[in-house]
């Protein structure tokens, strides 16, 4: 047995390390009195288990763990198999839920900050972004940053040849 901190190794490092071994063995994860069972075969997760959660959705849940300890039985095995990604889509489709979640919390964040205050919302309010009609442009680039339409005549610095 293995153990350490999720302090250490974290729970996306330590799934990537037994993918890449392609080790077959039970990953138990902790964090105070919560606790997930994670089967690997070959590098992939077959089954997990977290509470009444089971599968991808067990796994999804402990991502976001920096806290907690870790310990991998290498005896560890299942006959179940309830995930329906591999572990490289767990972790992807895990990391993706994870950034939306945090998405998610940091504009409600700003909404309850803007709407709290009635005298930032009036100036949002005031201050909002008009986008021009039609197929005007939003922004265009100053002359000196636009291509050159210049044609090289012979004889000017930019001809090389006769």
């Amino acid at each position: 047995m293995l153990r350490g901190s999720l302090s250490q190794m974290n729970v996306i490092d330590l799934m990537q390390s037994l993918e890449m071994g392609r080790k077959s063995c039970l990953l138990t994860l902790t964090k105070d009195d919560e606790k997930c069972d994670v089967y690997f075969s070959e590098g992939q997760v077959v089954h997990a288990v977290y509470g009444t959660l089971k599968g991808d959705a067990a796994v999804f849940k402990v991502l976001r763990w920096m806290g907690g300890n870790f310990q991998l039985n290498f005896e560890g095995k299942t006959t179940e198999t309830s995930t329906r990604l591999n572990t490289q889509g767990l972790l992807m489709e895990g990391l993706r839920l994870l950034d939306e979640s945090n998405r998610d919390a940091g504009e409600s964040a700003e909404e309850e900050d803007v709407s709290s205050t009635p005298e930032l919302t009036a100036a949002v309010s005031r201050s909002a972004i008009r986008l021009p009609a039609g197929n005007a442009p939003i922004w265009e680039a100053p002359p000196w940053l636009r291509p050159s339409r210049r044609k090289f005549q012979s004889g000017s610095p930019g001809n090389r040849g006769g």
